[in-house]
Formats: C-alpha cells, sequence, structure tokens
C-alpha cells in the first residue's frame, strides 16, 4: 500500500511540473532588428497540434491592415515564407488568430521571423502567442 501511495505521489509531482500550454513572447519595436521580430519556440510533441495569434500594441488606433512577411523555419532547415495581414482594431491592442491546428511535420526547436515593412506610426511591438492543443 505504501509502494502505490509513493507513485501516487511521484505521478501527482511529475504532472505539476508539466510545460504550459500556453506561451507568449512580446518584442518591443525598438528590439526589432531592421523591423523583424524574431521568435523561437519549441514543438517537441509531434503527436499535438498548435495555435498560433499574433497581438500587437500601437500607440493610438490603426486604420489600415498590417502587412507581417512570415518565414518559418523547421528544426531540420526547411523554410516556408507567406505574407499575412493584421486588421485595423479600434483598440490600442489587438489580438488574431494566425494559425490553428498547426501539426510539426519534424518535432523541435523552431523559429518564426515577422518583418513588418511597412508599421504605422506608434507601432509598439509584436506578439506571438502558442497554443498547445494536445494529442490528436
Amino acid at each position: 500500500m505504501r509502494r502505490i501511495l509513493g507513485l501516487l505521489s511521484i505521478a501527482i509531482v511529475l504532472s505539476c511540473c508539466s510545460r504550459p500550454a500556453i506561451s507568449d513572447w512580446f518584442i518591443p519595436s525598438e528590439e526589432a532588428v531592421g523591423s523583424v521580430y524574431d521568435f523561437s519556440f519549441q514543438m517537441a510533441d509531434s503527436l499535438s497540434s498548435y495555435d498560433f495569434s499574433f497581438y500587437t500594441r500601437v500607440d493610438g488606433v490603426w486604420e489600415r491592415s498590417i502587412r507581417l512577411d512570415a518565414v518559418w523555419y523547421s528544426p531540420d532547415g526547411e523554410s516556408f515564407f507567406e505574407t499575412v495581414y493584421l486588421r485595423p482594431g479600434n483598440r490600442k491592442e489587438g489580438v488574431q488568430p494566425y494559425r490553428i491546428g498547426v501539426e510539426p511535420s519534424v518535432p523541435g526547436d523552431w523559429r518564426l521571423t515577422v518583418s513588418v515593412p511597412d508599421a504605422p506610426e506608434g507601432f509598439l511591438g509584436l506578439g506571438l502567442i502558442c497554443k498547445e492543443n494536445g494529442a490528436r
């Protein structure tokens, strides 16, 4: 009986030490190198899917879409480029879904660079939210 209780205690402690299901990063504009925001993160579980959202802060209200040129870099050196747009917001902050249900072809350390070529006046930075959904 003590052995079972001991194993149960260990299992509870280990489950409390798991990494969070949601991670986010915000890079202020002054830390971006040449208007490029560089995010590194893990998609270590090839059996999980991941949701990504962008968010921004603007000192004022932006009235036009913000162009984002995104390049994904996989752990095995492959890359993928796309252009997406953040819709105008009526507040100083905006959160917008980017990719839902991403299933990594290669588990490991991934990188996403995002350039903002025509940031509106008062653009304070860019953030990325990553939510791990668990096993498919």
